[in-house]
């Protein structure tokens, strides 16, 4: 309907109120009277109450709307308070209903549920299907969980029992296994009553067995460990004691770092230190004396160089006429090598001499090669000299016609000059008899070689000759060639006594390094 107009509204009298209070009240009592709901506009509430004197009990528009706004609210907070008032007997006639109801199962449908409740007053009194089913679906999901928590309840108590039961039966061990105790504790009486271990499982029935197990096994495994513990705490003991054994024999100058074991082993073997460490696992005696030799030989190496700088720094060389206490207070002398104990400087010593001994020997060795080189020089000038040696010539008559060379004047000292001399005058009369020999032997080898080709050639059968008219051998070899060959191999340059160097029983320079090494190790003298 159209809203009233000015002229209307102008006649209705207005309706005087004391406080604003009063005003507000009738302005509420108004539209309750008038039945506003509280989900009309303000528009719908002013057309069904603008002609009521009541509505101008409120001075301004604002006002009335503002009032009309907190009437909806309440309202409406009141009929949702009604309605759920309303809801919640109709859930609990209806939960009452199911709960009464012995035929609703925690495995109920509400399809199912349908045929036995459609009768039913507290039913039919919640007029929506969908919140029938809902309300259905809490009592079941309600049911539900009241039987899964009782069942929980069953299997640990049921589990709790057959704890126990394998406590009060002693044949179970920690040493048993599961099928064998499985055998023990089905012939108990206990399990006769199928319901004494009602909701459990095999699992459930393992998973017990495997904590009773693991309290039984608790005692056994302190106990091991405790054994373990003590039995490397002993080893440990024994390690050190060993280790302050070594250094106790270190401390007595039985050990530095070219020591051995066998050189050691009669210092400690009746220790029972030492006696204590044999057989135990991991480290050994010799493991451990070998770790010290190692640290030993480490120190050492450092403590050479510094011996090395000193020297240098000094611009001293030690030789085979240095002693050991001049050696010894020249490093003292230098503040870096003042701490050097002295097996140390003695070691360092000695290996300073070896290198002297190998100086010298390699140094004569030197000279010796450098001798042998200046004798093959006057050999050679001998065996091509213009007027040829004669085997039978004397060193006195030979040595004229030697002394102006110069191969002559690099030997100082003629005695072996003689002894060149000698060894060539020999090697010429041996060359002298070998080539008679071979001459005699290349006459029989040529009459042999006629007299065979005379033979295979009346003898029977054709044979293979080459292009000159001689016959060929089964290899494909005439019998000129075949001597020539053997020529050949007679006058090939073979190697003789004095073709070989001089003096070749010598070692060489390496392989006398080594040996005098060997010679000169202070572990070998022990």
């Amino acid at each position: 309907q159209p809203l009233p107009s000015a002229a209307l509204m102008a006649q209705t009298p207005a309706v005087e109120f004391a406080t604003r209070e009063e005003a507000e009240k009738a302005f509420f009592k108004l539209l309750k009277e008038t039945n506003v709901k509280s989900d009309w506009t303000w528009e719908q509430a002013m057309r069904a109450i603008i002609t009521n004197p009541l509505y101008r009990s409120l001075k301004t528009v604002a006002e009335r709307k503002a009032a009309f706004h907190a009437y909806a609210e309440r309202e409406a907070r009141r009929e949702r308070e009604l309605r759920e008032e309303r809801e919640q007997k109709h859930r609990s006639a209806f939960i009452h209903m199911l709960e009464n109801n012995k035929a609703i199962k925690p495995y109920t449908r509400f399809k199912s549920a349908l045929k036995i409740l459609a009768n039913q007053p507290a039913f039919q009194q919640i007029k929506s299907d969908q919140q029938r089913e809902q309300y259905f679906n809490e009592y079941v999901e309600g049911l539900q969980r009241r039987e899964k928590d009782r069942m929980r309840d069953l299997r640990k108590s049921s589990m709790d029992r057959f704890a126990e039961l394998l406590r009060d039966t002693p044949e179970i061990t920690y040493e048993t296994e599961w099928r064998n105790a499985q055998k023990i504790y089905m012939k108990l009486p206990a399990l006769e009553d199928p319901k004494t271990f009602e909701g459990m499982d095999i699992l459930d029935f393992l998973s017990v067995y495997e904590e009773h197990s693991r309290l039984l096994w608790e005692p056994v495994l302190a106990d091991l460990s405790k054994r373990a513990r003590d039995k490397k705490r002993k080893e440990r003991k024994a390690r050190d004691g060993f280790k302050a054994l070594l250094k106790e024999q270190l401390d007595q100058s039985h050990i530095n770092a070219l020591t051995l074991w066998k050189e050691l082993y009669p210092h400690i073997k009746d220790d029972p230190r030492y006696t204590g460490l044999l057989g135990l696992p991991q480290s050994t005696p010799i493991d451990l004396f070998w770790d010290l030799i190692y640290d030993l030989e480490e120190h050492l190496h450092y403590q050479k160089k510094v011996v090395y700088d000193v020297l240098k720094r000094r611009e001293f060389e030690v030789t085979l006429e240095t002693p050991f206490e001049t050696f010894r207070d020249l490093v003292a002398q230098d503040e870096s090598g003042h701490s050097i104990p002295e097996n140390n400087l003695m070691i360092i010593y000695e290996h300073l001499k070896n290198k002297a001994v190998i100086k010298q020997k390699e140094e004569r060795r030197r000279q010796e090669r450098k001798l042998r080189r200046k004798m093959d020089n006057l050999r050679h000038v001998m065996k091509y000299i213009e007027t040829p040696i004669g085997v039978e010539e004397t060193w006195e008559s030979v040595r004229p016609r030697l002394q102006d060379l110069p191969e002559y004047k690099d030997i100082d000292d003629e005695q072996i000059c003689i002894e060149v001399f000698d060894k060539f005058i020999k090697r010429l009369k041996q060359s002298g008899q070998d080539e008679e020999e071979d001459e005699e032997g290349i006459i029989r080898e040529e009459e042999e070689v006629m007299h065979n080709r005379y033979r295979r050639s009346h003898s029977r059968g054709p044979g293979r000759h080459n292009r000159h008219g001689e016959r060929e051998s089964d290899h494909g070899m005439s019998d000129d060639e075949r001597l020539r060959k053997r020529k050949r191999a007679r006058h090939t340059g073979r190697p003789t006594e004095y073709d070989q160097p001089m003096d070749s029983g010598r070692v060489s320079a390496e392989e006398g390094d080594a040996l005098d090494q060997y010679e000169n190790d202070p572990r070998r003298q022990h």
